[in-house]
Parts: C-alpha cells; structure tokens; sequence
C-alpha cells in the first residue's frame, strides 16, 4: 500500500454541520436557548401592565388640570377636570379611527396584505367619541355637572352657546361615523371625522384675533397628530395579530 494513501486514509473526516451553523442538534439547541431567554410577561403582569397604564391616562387629565391652574395663579373653572377627560378620551378614539382608515388604505395597495389585517375598531371607537362628546355637552349645560346638565332647560341653553353647539355637532358626527363603519362603505367615515377636527380646532380657538389662522393650524396640527399616533397604533395591531 502506498504510504500516502495510508496516511490521508488515517485522517478523520469533520462532522457534518447543519444548515443554520449549528453541528447537529447545536444549532436547534442554540435557538431553543434564545427563545427561552427572550423575557416574556406572564398574563398576571400584562393585566397590572394595563391596569397600571389606564390609571395613569385617567389620572393625569382629571389631576392635572388642576395643579397646572394652581402653579399658575387662573381661574379654574368648576369640571375642568372631567372636561379634560372626556376630550382625551374623544381625541383618542379619533386618532383609532383615523389611523385605521390610513391603515387599511395603504395595505390594499401591497398584494395580499388585506388578509392579515387586524379586527377593526373603528365602530367602537366611535361610539366611545360619542359618548365622550355627549359627556361633554352635558358638563356645558349643568356648568360643570353632568347631572345637572340631564334637566331640558339647561341642555336648550347650552345650545346656544358655541362649546355646546360644538359638542353636539362632535356627537353627531361620531355616530354618523359608527354608521359609516358598519356600512359598506367604511371610507365614508372620513367625511364626519374630518368634522371633528374642524370641531376641535374651533374650540381650542374661541378668541376673537385672527380666529382663522389658529384654526388652520389646529387643522394641520390635529390631523397630522391622528394620522401618526393612530397609524402606529394600527401598526402594532397588524404586527401582534
């Protein structure tokens, strides 16, 4: 026998290696590892996680006003609290709303995106936004009691004034968005929703100084903020679904 056949035959063939970089079962075992490793929160603490959360979002508008009136030496005035509630509340349902349009809108142009979209929201958020305007227009007319509001006089007069009248249209408008997402045609719940930006930008601008430049820029600060804040949120909805 040739010497050096003996000597290439006496060396030891490597092992053969998997695909994934592991030999063998290495690299399964490598994987198996780091999933174990990746922190996962039990149901017990996803349920504190949000409790904890929805606690700070209701105590920061109802505690906040106040202490902001405070260090600044205003008036305040009786229910800002709860006015700064329900209009979180309202601005949030339309930041849903408004992202789950853009939402579904930019997935229909990638091929085969619509079938993994999440389960909508919108025709609950819109009933929330009603109820939060409907809350609103009754903190109008009791002057910062919604109960008082409940009389029939108190709600005609609040009609007459501009905060009332503007709750009443955000209310209507709501509900003709929930309308519109359980209809076929759920893109038409832009047009009501767009009534409520133009709501909102008229209240947070009663003054009477160029009126209108305020509320063109509420206009583009408003639905910008929507689109972005309701777009991420339906974002994570498609990715968690």
């Amino acid at each position: 026998m040739n010497p050096r056949q003996s000597a290439s035959s006496s060396v030891p063939e490597p092992a053969a290696t998997s695909l994934d970089g592991g030999d063998g079962d290495g690299g399964n075992d490598a994987s198996g590892r780091a999933d174990r490793a990746t922190p996962r929160l039990s149901p017990a603490r996803r349920v504190c996680a949000v409790a904890a959360a929805g606690c700070v979002a209701v105590l920061v508008p109802l505690l906040g006003t106040g202490l902001v009136v405070d260090e600044s030496y205003e008036i305040r005035l009786p229910g800002d609290g709860a006015t700064a509630l329900l209009r979180a509340v309202l601005l949030a349902t339309l930041c849903v709303q408004v992202g789950e349009l853009a939402g579904v809108r930019l997935a229909r142009r990638v091929r085969g995106a619509s079938a993994a979209l999440p389960r909508g929201w919108s025709k609950r958020a819109a009933w929330v936004g009603a109820a939060a305007a409907v809350g609103q227009l009754l903190l109008v007319a009791g002057s910062g009691s919604p109960l008082a509001g409940l009389s029939g006089p108190a709600l005609v007069d609040a009609y007459a004034t501009r905060p009332g009248l503007l709750a009443l249209l955000e209310a209507n408008a709501f509900l003709l968005a929930a309308l519109c997402a359980a209809s076929r045609r759920p893109g038409w719940a832009g047009v009501p929703l767009a009534a409520v930006v133009f709501g909102e930008a008229l209240r947070a601008h009663p003054e009477a100084d160029t009126p209108l430049v305020g509320v063109a820029l509420t206009l583009v600060h408003l639905t910008s903020t929507a689109l972005w804040a309701g777009g991420l949120l339906y974002v994570l909805r498609t990715r968690w679904c």
